[in-house]
């Protein structure tokens, strides 16, 4: 059974929890796409009892010791309903053992499970400390395409490791038992969302980052991988005030919030606040909410859409809608978010709009119309009904005075004659080609969006998207070109690349003397992104992408003829004798 015996939890009544297998194995050398390289992963079930002694499984070998310590990752669980949802994802059956666990299981998962629980297995005694972090030795083993590992960890079905408290034998059949647990602690596949995501929000990483049990090398990890990539969450939040709220419609309305006068907290169109709030019993609930303006034009402005979302997101839609909030004090983090317009816009953008998600896209058009130069712009606004639609009005006068905005509302549920959802494909289809394409909205509006751009095989640096769940089945590469040339101009070197040359970190690390940094091999490090300064790129499907100007040399492969990369400034140069063979280099 599911117990627990200290500490308090709050996922409901005791569950079956047992070991269901028991693996281990030995060192040895395999082929992957990188080179011949020592490994463990490939893991055999256990014959009767086995002994587990302060390093993890007496016998089971690892080849490289992991960043966090070998006795931090001693032993690694992993739950058996896991394998339902990798095998629909994949579209086959799996052997167990596929993911080189040592303990495979079933009971609770990484969405019940916190950092620093304590498990009783048998005689043994463990404490969980992090959630695995794929390499790309995890799609190889699993015969999956590249992407596959960053949809592995964005599924948050990810595993846990665990340290041993106390050792003894382990086998099949063997009850599982939470013995503590503090509710002060981060759940592991939060964890796992702050050391693998991009669009982190300030709550998540302060609730993970607050946890008493959160390992000191874990929480410098995601420090530095949030300073790498969204440094606006580490400065410090703020106690701002709501000084205006209003009623849009009967489900949604409008806080304008303003902060001290010595607060200086930049934001771009697109991007989104986070606000923390006092609910109830003096519980702190986060919620992030897009920013329809900002100083210093006006306060930060954000549509609060009652019961928008489910759980603690409902509790503060809820209580946001429910009152006059004018005068309320609450906490307020720094816009984050990569939803926004390129610097120097370009000629044409199209935008499609689902519900509440029009809220980042009427800061990019606000935005727009105050510039001296307007682009064409073809805005699709979807909509339930006429009351949905609440900055249609906005919207329309703001098309009035716009030649070239050409604005569409399209209610789904207009009453009597309704008019189905939009025709997702023509309205791709009808965007220039090499034109931005943003799209905000229900994720099944997205999923659809992001199906016809591919289907026309348009470039994904042209796609802008807010997806904050794992994406479907597939791993295909976007389109690539047959042939490219691919500059290093602070190099002085070009070189032909080919669809057999691999991913450009492969060509780079093949073809020049360069080896940039690179570690996960996955997408989720970021360690190997590198400045793209001309030409387009293509990523397996699962692979969230960098922002523009970006490349993530260890997955992208080129879908322009002609790229030019600047390195990361760690990559090592060999001496001329260690460099392999430069055929094709001019």
């Amino acid at each position: 059974m599911y117990t627990t015996v200290g500490g308090s939890r709050t996922e409901g009544p005791p569950v079956d929890a047992a070991v269901v297998n028991v693996f281990a194995s030995n060192v040895r050398h395999a082929d992957f796409p990188s080179g011949t390289a020592p490994t463990g992963y490939a893991r055999e079930a256990v014959k009767g009892p086995a002994r587990v002694g302060p390093h993890g499984i007496i016998g089971d070998e690892i080849a490289d010791p992991r960043s966090l310590g070998r006795d931090n990752h001693a032993i690694y669980l992993f739950n058996l309903d896991h394998y339902a949802h990798f095998e629909a994802l994949l579209t086959r059956p799996l052997r167990p053992g596929t993911f080189a666990e040592n303990v495979l299981y079933e009971g609770p998962d990484e969405f019940a499970l916190r950092i620093g629980d304590e498990i009783g297995i048998g005689s043994v005694r463990l404490v969980l400390t992090t959630p695995r972090i794929p390499c790309h030795k995890l799609w190889h083993f699993v015969q999956a395409e590249q992407g596959f590992s960053a949809q592995f960890s964005r599924s948050n079905r990810t595993g846990v490791y665990a340290r041993v408290l106390e050792g003894g034998d382990i086998r099949a059949g063997d009850s599982i038992a939470v013995v503590r647990s503090d509710p002060r602690n981060a759940t592991i596949a939060e964890l796992n969302a702050a050391m693998t995501r991009f669009d982190c929000d300030a709550g998540l990483l302060t609730s993970v980052l607050s946890s008493p049990d959160l390992l000191p090398g874990a929480a410098d990890a995601i420090r530095r991988r949030v300073a790498g990539n969204q440094p606006e969450l580490l400065a410090e939040p703020v106690r701002a005030r709501v000084v205006g709220w209003r009623r849009l419609s009967h489900d949604v309305t409008e806080l304008r919030i303003t902060a001290p006068p010595t607060t200086d907290f930049g934001w771009k169109p697109g991007q989104f606040l986070t606000l923390a709030l006092p609910v109830g019993t003096g519980a702190t609930l986060f919620r992030c909410y897009s920013l329809t303006a900002g100083p210093p034009d006006a306060p930060f402005t954000v549509a609060v859409r009652r019961n928008g979302a489910a759980g603690h997101a409902a509790s503060v839609s809820q209580h946001l809608f429910d009152a006059d909030m004018t005068g309320t004090a609450v906490t307020l983090y720094p816009p984050s978010g990569g939803f926004c317009l390129p610097d120097i816009p370009g000629d044409a953008v199209t935008y499609i709009a689902g519900g509440i998600g029009i809220t980042p896209i009427l800061a990019h058009l606000r935005h727009l119309a105050a510039g001296a130069a307007r682009p064409s712009v073809r805005l699709v606004y979807i909509a339930r009904d006429r009351a949905a639609a609440v900055f249609h009005d906005e919207l329309r006068a703001l098309a009035e005075g716009w030649d070239t905005l050409d604005y569409q509302l399209h209610l789904t549920r207009p009453g009597v004659a309704t008019a189905g959802r939009p025709d997702v494909d023509t309205i791709v289809a009808e965007a220039p080609e090499e034109a931005p394409l943003y799209v905000c909205g229900p994720p099944g509006l997205v999923h659809a969006v992001r199906a016809a751009h591919e289907r026309r095989g348009r470039s994904n640096a042209a796609l802008f998207y807010e997806l904050f769940e794992a994406p479907g089945a597939g791993g295909e590469i976007a389109e690539t070109v047959p042939c490219a040339t691919v500059r290093l101009p602070d190099a002085d070197i070009s070189g032909t690349w080919r669809p057999r040359d691999g991913t450009l970190l492969d060509w780079i690390v093949a073809r020049t003397p360069f080896r940039p940094p690179a570690a996960c091999r996955a997408g989720l490090c970021r360690t190997c992104m590198a400045v793209l300064s001309h030409g387009a790129v293509a990523y397996p499907d699962g692979i969230a992408a960098p922002g523009h100007g970006r490349v993530l040399l260890c997955c992208a492969r080129p879908a322009s003829a002609d790229l030019a990369i600047t390195l990361p400034a760690t990559t090592q140069r060999l001496q001329t004798s260690e460099t392999r063979d430069v055929e094709e280099i001019q």
